[in-house]
């Protein structure tokens, strides 16, 4: 075997242990029912796993900062959702799986965000993107006020992360970095165009939790 194939099939196998195997509902349990979601001094950012295309394989979400460093959001499983509340200002949110894709968010304190966990076919398996739901999108099929986020609202459940989700982001913290460093290159290469679709805007915030 040629050193590049080794190298490739290395870093495809490290990406398998990275996400692999992780059944639905090991890193998340159902979250406590309340009547109120919104925070006025932080934005809410509801992210939804809607499609079970892609098994049993889970959508590693992170925040990360310009050098890398990640800190975990939570391990999202098909058909489920996810409440994250982030102080107003931009952030930057990264998906892993057999790739790495990222969104922006600038967003205001009191307001409740929402952005689709997207499954897509990998090489050896599922590739997620993260795509924001906003008031004007370039693809009207993401529209914040369109008839598709009721629907996916409603197929998935709301979870908060186990205690299992900060062992895992402990033991994978390099493996993460990597991914950050492979895959940011390409996304800051997409014309302004291409980033301005996904990113949260302040103007695609809602005033309660509609959905």
């Amino acid at each position: 075997m040629k050193f590049q194939q080794f190298l490739k099939l290395s870093w495809i196998f490290g990406v398998l242990f990275l996400t692999g195997c992780m059944a639905t509902g090991k890193y998340t349990v159902p979250m406590p029912e309340s009547n109120n979601l919104v925070q006025n001094d932080k934005a809410a950012i509801i992210l939804m796993r809607a499609s079970s295309y892609g098994g049993a394989i889970t959508s590693p979400v992170m925040l990360v900062d310009d050098k890398g460093a990640t800190e975990i959001v939570g391990i999202i499983g098909p058909n489920e959702k996810m409440v994250h509340y982030v102080e107003p200002g931009n952030h930057t949110y990264m998906v892993i799986g057999e790739n790495a894709d990222f969104m922006k968010a600038e967003v205001e304190a009191g307001k409740v965000y929402y952005a689709l966990i997207r499954p897509r076919m990998g090489f050896w398996k599922a590739r997620f993107s993260l795509t924001p739901l906003k008031v004007n999108p370039e693809n009207p099929d993401f529209s914040i006020n369109g008839e598709n986020i009721s629907k996916w609202a409603k197929e998935c459940v709301y979870t908060v992360p186990n205690a299992e989700v900060q062992k895992w982001h402990k033991a994978k913290t390099a493996q993460l970095s990597e991914l950050y460093n492979k895959y940011m290159p390409e996304w800051e290469q997409k014309s302004l165009g291409q980033k301005a679709a996904a990113t949260l805007e302040s103007i695609d915030g809602l005033d309660a939790v509609v959905y």
